[in-house]
């Protein structure tokens, strides 16, 4: 197991795989971004390529690449593993039991139920109509087999008796979504004469399936499209249909179109247009944006964008426009949705990309389309429209450019306006409180992580505290045991003279715990002082100890007065004097702290 792990990190840069989710610019020997865990405005999120970790000094999330993942993902360790291993073309033997977990068996019986429908699709009579109807459509054999789109037969338990001689169990099926368990407790087929288009993460593995039914099924009673349901593996919030096929084109060309179905995407693609990715009909949330956002802040929407209208719409972009997100608004030319204009004509289409307009743009020139200025209902309708929306911009800045051109054409105070919006921002603030909570930091444990961190970056230091030096000045276990094994560590190659490396002394800790937390007390120095000169580290280890001595004083006076309250209570002379002659010490030690 711990050799898998260890080919997969030595074929893997953690540079490399965290790029491919967040911007990274250079910061000494490290690499710094904003966290995508939580919101913030100054970076503080750090990737070391020496040490090979990543840790945001925000949230106080961190570890190694394998964290990363599962982080991002939000998957657990197997499915990480198999995502790592997949990019270092490492194989695994599926049937280790290490490998495996609640959420790979699920992905496994998805990937069979997929190459199931895919073949049957391809190769069976009875999918002739789903041939043809996929031809109507303009999906040629080519496309088919891109996008391992596949046919569900008009059959009650086809799927599942295929997946049970593959030997996955009942249970395992169900939770996948694929059947579905009767009154009388019979299990049948979820998808029955249904085109099947396979939904897959980011990774290309399919978690979920979108099935449409065939013209000749259709009925009042009977949905168009069906999904499997949530899963472990399936989460519609989180997922984008498309995106594992668009992700390096959005990246490209610097922009993300954003559809509401599958076919609009596929086409989308077949267009030239492969940075095209669909919300699969539920609304756009915060994890869809911000999964967009590693790729692109720029986002065109070919949906219906109106203001006033749905809800749930409306919800998706004000969440787009808070997380600082540039969005535009496609106006199709003609066809009721992408998939019907490009299968029009593919020229439109590209023409209406070309066209498409900011949405701050597209909602003024719609709230004012037939504005009377005139009427003062008029004035309250365009307010109460506009104002909500730019309270969802992010940036200030442009916050403040959209407010003066409502209070232009609305004919309203600028002041009147600015007071309204208040309320507005609060209710925001208060939300965003709720979604992205940061750790609260304990000033003496920084101060002593710091310190701590300092001495195993610049060893040769210690000798300067080595006789005041004790563990029991620090707050934790982990700190007095690096402080202990420090010392020792110095009296062992200070009697030959020699100097010790960082790398080296990490590497004399057995704990791997440590091993973690002593890459992590680096980083965060790393990231404080990049460039550090032995001058200015004396300067500040010194002042960092004294504040340690203090505090551990301090902390020993306080616990003393509560001892000597007791000892006086009982009258207790002995320990009265015993405690008194500790005191004394102990603030005449503190006296000589400057």
């Amino acid at each position: 197991m711990d050799s898998i792990i260890d080919e997969i990190k030595s074929k893997l840069d953690i540079v490399e795989v965290i790029s491919e989710y967040v911007k990274l610019t250079p910061a000494g020997v490290n690499f710094k971004s904003l966290c995508p865990f939580h919101k913030e405005k100054v970076p503080s999120f750090f990737v070391s390529p020496e040490k090979q970790i990543w840790k945001c000094f925000g949230c106080g999330k961190g570890g190694n690449i394998f964290n990363f993942i599962m982080e991002i993902e939000g998957v657990d360790f197997p499915q990480a593993l198999r995502i790592l291993a997949k990019k270092a073309g490492v194989s695994l033997k599926i049937k280790d039991y290490h490998f495996t977990s609640k959420r790979t068996k699920l992905l496994d019986i998805l990937n069979e139920a997929t190459k199931f429908y895919h073949w049957y699709l391809l190769n069976s009579k009875n999918a002739h109509e789903a041939r043809e109807y996929l031809k109507k459509r303009g999906i040629l054999i080519e496309t088919i087999k891109e996008w391992k789109i596949g046919y569900a037969p008009n059959e009650w338990r086809k799927l599942y008796e295929y997946l049970t001689k593959k030997k996955f169990k009942t249970e395992d099926i169900e939770e996948a979504g694929l059947i579905v368990k009767s009154p009388d407790g019979e299990y049948y087929d979820r998808f029955r004469g249904r085109i099947i288009i396979p939904i897959n993460d980011l990774f290309s593995n399919p978690v979920g399936l979108g099935g449409r039914i065939l013209p000749s099924l259709e009925k009042e009673d009977v949905p168009k499209y069906i999904n499997t349901p949530e899963t472990q593996i399936y989460n519609k919030s989180k997922i984008l249909f498309g995106l594992d096929k668009a992700k390096l084109e959005i990246k490209k060309r610097n922009y993300s179109i954003l559809v509401e179905g599958y076919f609009d995407v596929i086409s989308a693609h077949k267009a030239g247009t492969k940075n095209t990715v669909a919300i699969s009909g539920s609304a756009l949330t915060i994890q869809q944006v911000k999964i967009l956002k590693r790729y692109s802040p720029n986002v065109i929407l070919a949906f219906d964008v109106d203001p006033s209208g749905q809800a749930s719409t409306k919800r998706g972009i004000d969440i787009a426009l808070s997380q600082e997100m540039n969005l535009k608004v496609l106006i199709l030319p003609e066809g009721k949705d992408p998939d019907e204009c490009i299968r029009k004509d593919k020229k439109l289409w590209l023409l209406a990309i070309k066209e498409s307009k900011p949405i701050m743009e597209y909602y003024f020139s719609s709230a004012f389309k037939e504005f009377d200025p005139s009427k003062i209902s008029e004035q309250k309708r365009v307010v109460e429209e506009l104002l909500p929306v730019i309270s969802k911009i992010g940036n200030l800045i442009e916050q403040d450019f959209w407010l003066k051109k409502l209070s232009d054409q609305a004919k309203v105070s600028y002041e009147i306006l600015r007071e309204n919006l208040k309320k507005y921002i609060k209710k925001d603030e208060k939300e965003e409180e709720e979604e992205f909570p940061l750790i609260k930091k304990d000033q003496e444990l920084e101060i002593q992580e710091r310190f701590v961190g300092l001495l195993i970056k610049f060893p040769e230091h210690i000798l300067s505290f080595y006789e005041e030096l004790k563990d029991e000045f620090f707050a934790t276990d982990k700190l007095k045991k690096i402080v202990n094994h420090l010392k020792k560590i110095y009296s062992l190659i200070s009697l030959e003279n020699e100097k010790i490396s960082y790398q080296e002394f990490k590497e004399s800790l057995i704990d791997e715990d440590l091993k973690t937390y002593v890459d992590f007390l680096t980083l965060a120095i790393e990231k404080e002082f990049p460039n550090l000169e032995n001058k200015v580290v004396d300067k500040d280890l010194e002042f960092l100890f004294k504040r340690i001595k203090k505090d551990f004083i301090l902390k020993k006076l306080k616990e003393l007065e509560i001892e000597l309250k007791t000892a006086e209570e009982e009258k207790n002379k002995e320990k009265i004097e015993e405690i008194s002659k500790e005191v004394k010490k102990l603030t005449e030690e503190l006296g000589k702290i400057k």
